[in-house]
């Protein structure tokens, strides 16, 4: 390793985040370890990504002793319920003045632990939140949250660097304002789309009736309700159990839901109306608001697209 190169370790870069960031890094000449804690993991991965067996910058590794040593920076792409376990077993070995950086949908008690390892080691630490899934093409015009452990956005800074070129939108916050937005914009509408998903399986609805019944609004709805239940069910659990920001709104969330249903089953008009109109005040005060049916429309529009390509497709195959 040549002294003026970056390295980093990605611990758990067996999971899609982790192989996302190694192959970000890869891509702009760093060193990349990368650690499971299994071989068998190691190996389905190289096989799964056969640029990872071409690239001479990766070194693969389920030992903490081959890789944490040596690294600048240590990012964590592991389950939010691992990391306190981990972090207790890499700040040691990391050198004075290296950087372990969390990546967790979820802060809770992770940005203490983070503090009292910078503390008892010397180490720097940073909390981060990538806004995107391990889909995304590149970060550019994707939302990137940095929150500062240190207090002096030293490192904050450094990694900003890192990624502002790429064209991220970032957001500086701090562990509670996260955790409390997180709950809204992540946790609350996963619920929901289980949910419903939940009640079309529980009445036994036959899905391809259903949707000749369906207008743009339940297209849409049904699409998103599909692409949460394709994610990981664990990620997803610890996105709302972990976070107690969400737990907290659970109780609103089922207050709300029995005012609306009071209203619906005393045929209350007046009642409906007033809350629709609120509603739709409370919306407008967002400038995006001005553009939501053509924006609504356009989704719609190339969804139905799509699906229409794919029926011919199919019906050519079974021509």
């Amino acid at each position: 390793m040549k002294d003026d190169e970056k390295i980093i370790t990605i611990v758990g870069i067996t999971g899609k985040m982790g192989t996302w960031f190694a192959k970000f890094f890869l891509e702009r000449d760093w060193r990349v370890f990368g650690y499971s804690r299994t071989e068998d993991r190691l190996n389905q991965l190289m096989k799964g990504h056969p640029c990872f067996k071409e690239s001479e910058k990766l070194d693969l590794t389920s030992r903490y002793h081959d890789c944490i040593p040596h690294s600048d920076w240590v990012l964590l792409s592991i389950p939010i319920p691992a990391h306190e376990a981990v972090i207790h077993e890499v700040a040691p070995l990391m050198k004075n003045g290296a950087i372990v950086v969390d990546i967790a949908s979820v802060k809770g008690r992770i940005p203490e632990i983070l503090r009292n390892a910078k503390k008892k080691h010397g180490i720097n630490v940073l909390s981060t939140h990538p806004m995107f899934g391990p889909g995304a093409s590149s970060m550019k015009n994707k939302n990137f949250i940095l929150i500062d452990l240190q207090n002096d956005k030293t490192i904050l800074k450094r990694f900003r660097a890192l990624i502002e070129p790429e064209g991220p939108i970032i957001i500086e916050s701090t562990p509670s304002e996260h955790d409390k937005y997180i709950a809204f914009t992540l946790a609350l509408p996963h619920f929901m789309n289980l949910l419903f998903a939940k009640i079309l399986r529980e009445h036994q609805i036959d899905i391809n009736l259903l949707k000749k019944f369906g207008g743009t609004t339940f297209h849409l709805q049904h699409l998103i309700s599909q692409e949460v239940t394709l994610q990981e069910p664990f990620i997803y659990g610890t996105i709302e159990m972990e976070n107690p920001a969400f737990k907290d709104l659970l109780r609103p969330y089922q207050q709300s839901s029995k005012e609306m249903i009071e209203i619906i089953k005393n045929g209350n008009y007046q009642a409906f109306e007033r809350t629709f109109l609120d509603l739709r005040e409370f919306y407008a005060k967002n400038d995006d608001y001005k553009s939501v049916m053509e924006r609504f429309n356009a989704a719609a529009a190339i969804s139905t697209e799509m699906l229409e390509k794919q029926h011919e497709t199919s019906n050519r195959g079974d021509e």
